[in-house]
């Protein structure tokens, strides 16, 4: 069965790091859907991007296996996302993200985040915390998906 995964933007979104996410993502077989705030056209650090709403994403009939934050400029004003990231974390669904997401993950893991690891893990929590460590953070992210249980 083929893994879903959201790639979620914001933004000034890290255009190297989505474009890394997004290829290799594709390149193990996983499904990936990007989506922000609203639909229309994310704006990253030097490129823009159409996307869905999250809220679209959601309601569509699709069991996501995971769900990754782009590092960008702001996630902290997006309620929906808390619900997402409440329920992902729930299900135990792998959950990816950076330091500019990092205040929505921290009441599921609250050390996580103060390894200076480039890609840190823990249960189902992936956090990049160089982002000069893109590729080996989605690869490492790839594994956990291709790992889970269908």
């Amino acid at each position: 069965m083929t893994k879903s995964v959201l790639l979620v933007l914001t933004d000034n979104f890290d255009d190297m790091m989505f474009l890394t996410s997004q290829v290799i993502l594709v390149e193990h077989g996983v499904d990936v859907l990007v989506c922000s705030i609203e639909n229309g056209t994310a704006k990253g650090e030097n490129s823009s991007v159409m996307t869905v709403a999250l809220s679209e994403a959601i309601k569509q009939q699709i069991d996501y296996d995971g769900i990754i934050m782009i590092h960008g400029s702001d996630f902290t004003n997006w309620d929906f996302l808390y619900g997402v990231l409440d329920k992902f974390n729930a299900n135990r669904k792998l959950i990816g993200f950076t330091y500019s997401s990092i205040d929505l993950i921290r009441k599921y893991h609250s050390n996580l985040y103060k390894s200076n690891k480039g890609v840190n893990t823990h249960n189902n929590l992936v956090y990049l915390s160089d982002l000069e460590l893109s590729e080996d953070f989605v690869n490492k992210f790839a594994e956990k998906i291709g790992r889970a249980h269908v």
